[in-house]
């Protein structure tokens, strides 16, 4: 499931120019720079804690892409056995 989050945040949210991409993005549910609610983000490395589970409150990066929907929409289509 969480290779499929992570193409996503690789392939779509890397086709907006306005802000270039990293070499990689991660999917993760957690909060951002200024947003105490958790949503389902697209986070570069250095937004993440070290061991890159959630967001680093601490550096407060905002290399952070907001991507709840088309996040949400693959974890809809995600089958559990």
């Amino acid at each position: 499931m969480m290779a499929a989050l992570n193409e996503v945040c690789n392939t779509e949210m890397c086709k907006d120019e306005s802000k270039p991409c990293p070499d990689s993005l991660f999917a993760r549910y957690s909060t951002a720079a200024g947003q105490s609610n958790p949503a389902w983000r697209c986070y570069c490395m250095e937004a993440l804690t070290a061991d890159l589970a959630v967001y680093n409150e601490t550096k407060q990066s905002d290399c952070v892409y907001e991507a709840e929907d088309k996040l949400q929409e693959v974890l809809k289509n995600c089958k559990f056995y």
